[in-house]
């Protein structure tokens, strides 16, 4: 379980002005933190001096862009082609393969 903004901003002050290491803050009766959580927070206040992400960190937004979204959408309609029974043509399978050129393009 991870720390919340208020065990963060509780931690990292009993460090900074009473000198608590993880073994003293693990006497909280109340708190449930693990020992291995703390020291890891305490390492990143240590060397990095905040506590904090920094901005731009984690995952980027440009995985939902509209290029995605319509190739989805044509994915599901070939599965939803490939299921029906009635598109058994002669040209069925020249229509598949120019749908996959235009995915794969």
């Amino acid at each position: 379980m991870g720390l919340n903004k208020e065990d963060r901003i509780l931690i990292k002050n009993l460090y900074l002005f009473k000198g608590y290491g993880a073994k003293r803050l693990m006497e909280f009766p109340t708190k449930f933190w693990k020992k291995a959580t703390l020291n890891d927070f305490l390492k990143r206040l240590r060397c990095m001096g905040f506590t904090e992400r920094k901005s731009g960190s984690g995952r980027s937004r440009t995985v939902r862009t509209d290029e995605n979204i319509d190739a989805v959408n044509e994915l599901v309609l070939v599965r939803k082609m490939l299921r029906s029974p009635t598109i058994l043509s002669d040209r069925f399978p020249e229509k598949l393969e120019s749908i996959t050129r235009l995915l794969l393009a």
